[in-house]
């Protein structure tokens, strides 16, 4: 699929080079965190996103299905929360139940089929409409965007002491080069 990244409608944040970034042209909305480096568990980013979506009463983390890819320059780490763990067709009976369980390859869009039967029913539609299903909707995908964006105006209270030091470093020689004066962060 295409990545679109739509301003109105997305959230980007640049520090040290990385980003995030809703995308909404996917059967279901995810999010996009980019790093040139390796992306911890503890990255502030990536900790905000997480404490901004919603968890279900009596759960202690959301639900979301991550991917990481590695691309030429840098990292690609896909968050997408999610509804529901199954889709209705799960525990449908007779024709109308597929076996489908959607895990991170399945939320990807590759749909491992166990039964033969589920193999001639499936098609593109049916995975959309699965993923859209057990995915979050797209007002959903807003308020965790606007949760973000308050969020971000504390970002500084999310960075570890090695996050201090690399943007205490970078601004250092941003300042010798003249470039802190010419685009101030």
């Amino acid at each position: 699929y295409e990545e679109e990244q739509v301003a109105q409608t997305s959230i980007q944040y640049f520090v040290m080079h990385e980003s995030l970034t809703l995308l909404t042209d996917y059967a279901c909305p995810v999010f996009r965190l980019t790093s040139i480096t390796p992306i911890p568990t503890s990255h502030p980013l990536l900790r905000i996103l997480l404490e901004s979506i919603p968890t279900v009463e009596g759960e202690r983390e959301p639900r979301i299905n991550v991917l990481c890819q590695k691309e030429e320059f840098g990292y690609s780490l896909y968050v997408i929360p999610r509804s529901k763990h199954r889709p209705d067709c799960y525990y449908a009976e007779g024709d109308k139940q597929l076996l489908i369980s959607p895990a991170a390859l399945e939320m990807a869009g590759m749909f491992p089929i166990a039964r033969p039967e589920d193999y001639d029913r499936m098609n593109e539609r049916v995975a959309k409409r699965i993923l859209a299903e057990v995915g979050i909707s797209h007002k959903e995908a807003k308020e965790i965007v606007a949760k973000v964006q308050e969020k971000m105006c504390r970002y500084h209270e999310y960075l570890t002491p090695s996050d201090r030091q690399i943007i205490k470093n970078a601004t250092h020689v941003l300042k010798e080069d003249g470039l802190l004066d010419k685009y101030p962060f």
